[in-house]
């Protein structure tokens, strides 16, 4: 895989795929006229809630499918600007508990937001624990799982077998607005 990232940026013209990163990353910020115009119309439902840079990543972080695609983010970034006041407190005090772009496994979620609900003097979590938590947390975030590959417990040498297993969960987009 590696190598085919590689023959991509030689064929840019970069030397290597961590250049080509980095040169993605000195890339002046794109801006709305700089969408296609798809993502136009769903960036401009974000533009009430958003400035237009925000309202442009958070477009460009969109999925396809699944939790992280246009309408479940748009349902919730809204959810979150109406919260009541109480409800915005926590909000704020489990963006603090969970810093942007770091990992953190099923167990760290779970742990963090109920130290979090404890510290502001809430009831803890006592039914479906890991589903409400995990839920408390994607409710706030566009998250990327992480896997890897492991091996199954019926893999040989000959024949080894693989499963994929979460690593963790990587918050890299605050939807609060």
């Amino acid at each position: 895989m590696l190598l085919l990232w590689n023959s991509y940026a030689l064929e840019l013209g970069i030397g290597n795929v961590k250049q080509l990163i980095k040169s993605k990353m000195d890339t002046p910020y794109r801006g709305y006229a700089d969408l296609n115009p798809q993502k136009r119309i769903k960036c401009a439902q974000f533009l009430p809630y958003f400035d237009e840079q925000r309202s442009v990543e958070l477009t460009e972080m969109l999925d396809k499918a699944g939790e992280n695609s246009f309408k479940p983010v748009l349902a919730k970034v809204h959810i979150l600007s109406i919260e009541k006041p109480e409800v915005q407190v926590l909000n704020d005090k489990l963006y603090e508990a969970f810093p942007l772009n770091q990992q953190v496994n099923e167990a760290g979620v779970i742990s963090t937001v109920s130290k979090v609900r404890r510290e502001l003097g809430l009831q803890p979590y006592t039914q479906a624990l890991t589903a409400t938590c995990m839920s408390e947390f994607r409710k706030l975030f566009i998250v990327r799982v992480t896997h890897s590959q492991q091996l199954t417990a019926n893999s040989t040498p000959s024949n080894p077998k693989y499963r994929k297993a979460k690593d963790g969960y990587t918050p890299v987009f605050k939807l609060k607005p």
